[in-house]
């Protein structure tokens, strides 16, 4: 078995460091990558949340307009029977 020398220890330890220094670029590029996905989908969510709040809002209206309509139909279906009943009865 050969001893190893300084310039090889010194080599091998710059093939190292390289390597290590490559991988932390990728880290980082990943980092990015997967902080710009959930900033993406964070903003994608709001603006779901956006649309179903003003969704919501539409239907309390078309349920309060419901509230308002059904007894005047059924004030009118009453009066129309009665005025029905009494004229043809």
């Amino acid at each position: 078995m050969t001893q190893s020398t300084n310039n090889d220890l010194q080599r091998s330890l710059g093939r190292l460091e390289g390597s290590q220094e490559a991988m932390d670029s990728r880290m980082s590029k990943l980092e990015k990558t997967v902080e710009d996905g959930f900033q993406s989908i964070s903003n994608k969510l709001d603006r779901i949340g956006t649309r179903i709040e003003t969704i919501e809002a539409v239907e309390a209206q078309r349920t309060g307009a419901w509230k308002v309509i059904v007894p005047v139909v059924t004030i009118l279906s009453s009066i129309v029977t009665w005025l029905v009943g009494r004229f043809l009865g």
